[in-house]
């Protein structure tokens, strides 16, 4: 007799997506993975294009997943925006990173800090050509 795995919950408990974009829960820590062409990015909007983080969430880490080389251009950098499209902070989470392949970790100000603001993911980049995958990890209090 073999032992089956015990499935302690049901996938969409914890998992949802919200226009492509991929939402984990574990407790009270959120994972968010969005993954985009360069030509294709997220946009910020209240109209539910994004997945919104709440006022007093703390991001704790990230990602730049580089599933397709990048090429073209010079950089990309991720920051954080509200939902109306003002931006929080432009580089708040990648600053102007010029890799091309793997992966690079978020170095940006915002890491450990309270959004004082709803937040939405806000890219900017010169590149022409490639996929990338953003994962955002937070937690709320």
């Amino acid at each position: 007799m073999s032992a089956q795995p015990l499935n302690l919950y049901d996938v969409d408990q914890y998992t949802s997506s919200v226009n492509g974009a991929q939402v984990g829960q574990v407790g009270t820590t959120r994972t968010v993975e969005y993954r985009f062409p360069v030509t294709g990015l997220p946009t910020t909007g209240a109209s539910g294009a994004q997945i919104t983080m709440p006022v007093g969430a703390v991001i704790r880490s990230g990602s730049l997943i580089v599933e397709s080389t990048l090429s073209g251009g010079t950089n990309i950098t991720l920051g954080v925006s509200t939902p109306a499209g003002g931006v929080t902070d432009a580089n708040g989470l990648l600053e102007a990173n010029t890799g091309t392949t793997g992966v690079i970790a978020f170095d940006g100000a915002l890491l450990n800090t309270a959004l004082a603001a709803e937040g939405q993911l806000t890219v900017a980049t010169s590149r022409t050509a490639g996929v990338v995958k953003v994962v955002i990890v937070y937690d709320l209090y």
